[in-house]
């Protein structure tokens, strides 16, 4: 960077004396005119340096820099006059154009964590704590309107139930240029045609019918990818996926999940996604985070996470997990975990996982386990894996 400014200022600097010199404006007995010109040049050179230095900068926060950064986020629900914690204490990053997953049962706070993220929560939603930082910017802290901009814009939502997201009397077409106008001072007839070109893009057949068909008229995968199509209507930064593949046959699954690899191999938005259904990361997912009760008992990349599992609650989501061996399914017996998950508004002492663990201590039952870091940049809340080495 030194010696381009270096160039810069001598180029500047025989410049200008040229183009002074041809118009009669500076001679040896011009002082007056010299001091100008050396600090215009200071003003040009200085202007030089930071717009470079600024786009090294850039630079190398869209290559390095973390895009989403979650603290200590915790989620209290009120109901009859008492709250309850539906997420509590979620630590997470994710990276530009990184894929990373949330896995974990119904009810374990999955869609809380993207609601919360968004600010989207019900009206008896609360964040309790925590810090939310997209970009560098602390998203809780920033007003309704900023907010307004962002959702749409740089994050978006697939939401997990299309019926109830979708417009009932809209044209699905028109949802999807809504969300254009809400971001773009575009035309009407510019945000149609960004509309279909998005509707072919998600692999919707018959563009012009389905652009104008109310959704009561489209079949459960076509309304899922009327909803896709809107999260990626202004190439968000961002896009987090809420059981995009629940409720669909086989193979309307296979064809979502197709499509959001294709999205992530051409392109460099970052992608939550999230599951009940430990199968469907395959191949998708760059790290997974498994979430229990509220809390996230395990994280690590999604190849390590499936070859050796930390948390007894991991191995039990892939052991209850059908498998195939040489292209035909494995007959045998599946092993599921014994026990359901816990009432939230009256979890049990200590870990929350312990009524349900084969590899239960004493101390489980007494203390809620700390996260604990291992190698790799996995992390694991689990009494029995303190002091262990990574395998």
């Amino acid at each position: 960077m030194k010696r381009i400014i270096s160039c810069l200022s001598c180029v500047l600097w025989f410049s200008a004396l040229n183009f002074h010199g041809a118009c009669g404006k500076i001679t040896p007995s011009s002082p007056r005119s010299l001091l100008r010109l050396c600090s215009l040049q200071h003003s040009i050179l200085r202007f030089a340096r930071i717009a470079l230095q600024r786009r090294a900068f850039l630079s190398g926060f869209e290559m390095t820099d973390t895009l989403l950064q979650v603290r200590d986020l915790t989620v209290g629900y009120r109901r009859g006059g008492t709250e309850t914690s539906a997420l509590a204490g979620a630590t997470f990053r994710i990276d530009a154009g990184e894929t990373v997953g949330l896995l974990g049962e119904s009810g374990c706070g999955k869609s809380t964590t993207a609601l919360a993220l968004l600010r989207l929560l019900p009206g008896n939603g609360r964040i309790a704590r925590g810090a939310v930082y997209f970009r560098g910017r602390g998203l809780l802290e920033l007003g309704s309107r900023e907010m307004e901009r962002i959702r749409g814009a740089e994050i978006s939502l697939v939401f997990q139930e299309p019926s109830i997201a979708l417009n009932p009397v809209m044209r699905a077409g028109e949802q999807v240029a809504e969300v254009i106008r809400a971001h773009r001072t575009w035309g009407r007839r510019r945000c149609r045609s960004r509309a279909e070109d998005l509707l072919a893009a998600v692999r919707l057949d018959d563009v012009e019918r389905v652009y104008g068909s109310f959704p009561h008229e489209l079949s459960g995968g076509q309304k899922r990818r009327i909803l896709i199509a809107q999260a990626l209507a202004c190439d968000p930064a961002l896009v987090i996926a809420d059981e995009p593949t629940t409720g669909l046959d086989s193979r309307t699954q296979t064809e979502i999940l197709d499509l959001f690899l294709e999205l992530k191999a051409h392109s460099r938005t970052a992608f939550l996604f999230i599951s009940h259904d430990p199968g469907v990361f395959a191949g998708l997912a760059d790290r997974l985070m498994v979430m229990y009760a509220g809390r996230i008992v395990e994280q690590g990349g999604l190849d390590q996470v499936y070859r050796t599992p930390l948390h007894p609650y991991t191995q039990g989501l892939l052991d209850s997990m059908p498998r195939t061996s040489g292209g035909a399914l494995d007959t045998q017996r599946l092993c599921p975990i014994p026990g359901s998950p816990p009432d939230m508004s009256s979890l049990p002492p200590g870990c929350p996982f312990a009524p349900r663990c084969s590899e239960r201590l004493d101390v489980c039952g007494a203390e809620e386990p700390p996260d604990a870091g291992w190698n790799g940049g996995r992390t694991v809340r689990c009494h029995a894996r303190m002091g262990m080495e990574c395998r």
